[in-house]
């Protein structure tokens, strides 16, 4: 997978995230208590915010406040909160626009 294909949608970007929380784990040895969920959470949020400002895929031309509602859904989804159509129609919803 190419790095920058990861940032072409939303589905991409959730199927990364547990990869990178499960290496983090890993790292820091953090598999206990509400550690994976937040490591989850920051790795959504973070990398969202990284495609703002290399302005790469969905998020070219886009501003922060979009990527970090995005992050927001993707640790939603990548958490098993929600599906990713309820986030995308969340999404949807709140920016008026259609990826």
């Amino acid at each position: 997978m190419d790095f920058l294909s990861i940032f072409g949608s939303l589905a991409a970007i959730i199927a990364v995230v547990p990869i990178i929380t499960e290496a983090l784990k890993k790292a820091f040895k953090a598999d206990f208590g509400a550690w994976p969920q937040i490591i989850s959470w920051a790795v959504s949020i973070i990398l969202c915010i990284v495609g703002y400002f290399l302005n790469l895929g969905m998020f070219e031309n886009g501003t922060w406040y979009y990527a970090l509602a995005v992050g927001f859904g993707c640790g939603l989804a990548s958490n098993g909160v929600f599906d990713i159509k309820i986030v995308e129609m969340i999404l949807e919803a709140i920016f008026k626009t259609k990826k």
